[in-house]
């Protein structure tokens, strides 16, 4: 059976099973080959087939393009949703005013003027060296010899360098205290300083971390 033909079996059996309106365009179809020799009719419905079947391939091509379009929005959309929701998300930190501003340099003025002095610190640990290194050097107080006699020449030899020994070390130690007094002194008057400043900020919303 020739292609021809076989579209022509095709008309003829939409033309008798098909709801009304494919009905419609057979009865169409049908005039179109009225006084027509049967090859020219056969030309004639096979053209009108292959007509139809490329409307059918051309609109199946739309509908997956169609599909495809929709899934392409689908996609954007649930981005776009989920950049808005990352967004929703994201804490804005204020806008710092003109007073804030102000406020972190008065801040950043009273840590600057209230510092220990870097003399101070530099004395502290050096004085902290000194009394590490005496330790090492203390005179042993243990005697050697077992006898009485070697006893009191140990105490007699050694006497003086004890003596020598305790008083340095007070004296690094009453210097150490005197020096954290001091260091002390200074990180009060910044506390006292800054608290207020601190305080401050707060109420007004400035960022001061």
């Amino acid at each position: 059976m020739t292609t021809h033909a076989l579209k022509v079996l095709v008309v003829v059996l939409v033309l008798f099973l098909a709801v009304p309106p494919v009905s419609m365009a057979g009865s169409f179809v049908v005039s179109l080959v009225q006084g027509k020799t049967p090859a020219e009719a056969v030309q004639i419905i096979a053209e009108q087939v292959d007509a139809l079947f490329n409307r059918v391939q051309t609109l199946e091509t739309k509908q997956a393009e169609t599909a495809e379009s929709i899934e392409t929005l689908k996609q954007e959309n649930d981005r776009l949703r989920s950049e808005l929701d990352t967004k929703a998300n994201v804490v804005i930190p204020p806008t710092e005013t003109a007073e804030c501003l102000a406020l972190k340099a008065q801040i950043n003025a009273v840590h600057a003027d209230n510092q220990v002095p870097k003399s101070l610190s530099d004395k502290w640990s050096a004085l902290q060296r000194e009394l590490v290194d005496l330790n090492r050097g203390e005179p042993n107080k243990t005697p050697g010899p077992s006898t009485i006699e070697g006893i009191e020449e140990f105490i007699a030899q050694n006497r003086i360098k004890i003596a020598e020994y305790k008083a340095k070390k007070e004296e690094i130690e009453l210097q150490l205290d005197s020096t954290e007094v001091e260091m002390e002194t200074y990180r009060e008057q910044h506390d006292r300083a800054i608290a207020p400043l601190i305080e401050k900020g707060q109420k007004i919303g400035c960022l001061l971390g």
